[in-house]
């Protein structure tokens, strides 16, 4: 049987080691935030395509989880997988980044 493989379309959020990262909660202190819809980000194809969404002259980035729980909890740990590999690019491009 020949052996298949898929390939993932988010292949560019995962170059970085999925370690632990510390992301602050936004307080209302905080202005001048461009939110990052998880829905937006799962769309995108390519870092180019990433790195539209963002509006650099913020001050950062607050990731909104649009999706809402999931029912499957693999799923679930999947987009925790997403948002981690997220904050880290973002974090790679010297963005502050908020949850």
């Amino acid at each position: 049987m020949k052996k298949q493989t898929y390939k993932i379309k988010h292949d560019f959020l995962f170059d970085v080691d999925d370690t632990p990262i510390d992301i602050s909660e936004n307080n209302l202190t905080v202005s001048n935030i461009c939110e990052l819809n998880l829905s937006d980000v799962l769309k995108t194809k390519d870092l180019d395509s990433f790195v539209s969404l963002i509006d650099f002259s913020a001050r950062g980035v607050l990731i909104k989880d649009d999706i809402g729980e999931c029912i499957n909890p693999a799923s679930e740990r999947y987009k925790q997988f997403i948002i981690r590999c997220v904050c880290h690019k973002l974090s790679d491009l010297n963005i502050n980044v908020y949850i």
